[in-house]
């Protein structure tokens, strides 16, 4: 029996679902990553080459994100900076305090290193789970921001089929 892919995770066991909601998070990160990068970089091309703005306006959007070795690091240097005062206040001090300040305050070093790597990305993807659920469950994935003739997924796609029937 064929049931749609939000129907057929509950079928899974726990660990299965873990699993995929861990991988599914992992993907949504690299997705916002690319989308909000790609579209920096296409609005600072046109700064600098249709209005001539120096590089000091348009700095890096984002620095290796998949690199931070603390969860201060992602929120603050790494993850993209439109909005970093908006998530240091809100997502980093809060959420840094409960977690890594804890790990300060207990051992008086710094989360750092390979062990800070794995802390950030555990507690990245732990929390991006539920908030990928969150935005699934209101339909946040299904919208369509841009109209089907902007898109370039449905643009590629579209041309894909008609060379499928083509050739066939």
């Amino acid at each position: 029996m064929y049931l749609p892919l939000y129907q057929q995770i509950w079928s899974l066991t726990l660990w299965h679902r873990t699993a995929v909601a861990a991988f599914s998070s992992m993907l949504g990160f690299a997705w916002l990553w690319a989308v909000i990068d790609s579209q920096y970089h296409i609005v600072s091309f046109i700064g600098r080459t249709l209005l001539r703005q120096p590089a000091s306006q348009w700095p890096p959007n984002s620095h290796r994100p998949w690199l931070a070795t603390s969860v201060h690091d992602f929120w603050s240097f790494r993850w993209h900076q439109l909005l970093r005062h908006f998530f240091v206040t809100f997502g980093a001090r809060p959420c840094g305090k409960s977690s890594g300040g804890g790990f300060t305050k207990a051992t008086g070093l710094r989360v750092r290193g390979l062990l800070g790597w794995l802390w950030t990305m555990t507690w990245t993807v732990f929390w991006g789970a539920f908030l990928h659920d969150a935005w699934a469950r209101r339909g946040l994935f299904s919208t369509e921001i841009f109209p089907d003739y902007v898109r370039p997924g449905k643009f590629l796609v579209n041309i894909i089929m008609q060379l499928s029937r083509s050739v066939l």
